[in-house]
């Protein structure tokens, strides 16, 4: 099939368009990842652009998953023993910040009264723990046979060396998904960009 001038034209116009579009597109979601891979001294050195860094660094990474992941572990995990007085109580109070949340006006308020206004700390400790998380990671932690704890604690470890060596390395499935959780809650950070 012999293809016309105009044929021609048109698939040039046609192609040049939607390259244009692949590149509004692609651009801010390659610099968004080039922008987490590169480490901040860089970014200030080249004014905050950068599509391809010359170093190559999980810190950011790193930064977003330890506050949240840490917390989330420390508190699940006592409210997750069934001996804690008071637990029910505390898992209530909990469950109601989740249904009933504060909203954009309140947490402001609460971070200036908390003196955090103005601060790297506004950014992640008003949602450094997310109560869908902890109550899925408690979830995980009361699913443990109890016989590992009571094993653990008949050997000498403490609460804190039963959760250190017994808990820890057996939580590896339920860490990686409240991390992927955090990650994509971080992601769609809208109220703290």
């Amino acid at each position: 099939m012999v293809k016309s001038k105009n044929d021609v034209a048109f698939n040039i116009v046609v192609y040049a368009i939607m390259i244009i579009v692949l590149l509004v597109c692609l651009i801010p979601i390659l610099y968004v990842i080039s922008m987490s891979f590169t480490p901040y001294a860089e970014l200030v050195k080249r004014g905050g652009f950068v599509l391809i860094p010359s170093k190559f660094t999980l810190t950011a990474y790193h930064e977003m998953l330890k506050d949240g992941l840490f917390f989330t572990l420390l508190m699940a995990y006592p409210l997750s023993r069934h001996g804690m007085p008071g637990n029910k109580l505390i898992m209530k109070g909990i469950v109601f910040t989740m249904i009933f949340s504060a909203g954009t006006v309140p947490t402001y308020l609460i971070v200036k009264a908390t003196g955090l206004l103005n601060t790297m700390f506004a950014m992640f400790v008003p949602g450094m723990i997310s109560v869908y998380n902890l109550i899925i990671t408690k979830a995980f932690f009361e699913g443990l046979p109890e016989e590992l704890f009571e094993s653990a604690r008949l050997d000498g470890c403490t609460e804190f060396g039963v959760l250190w060596r017994i808990v820890l390395p057996m939580s590896l499935p339920i860490m990686m998904t409240i991390g992927m959780y955090y990650a994509v809650a971080h992601w769609n950070a809208y109220m703290v960009a």
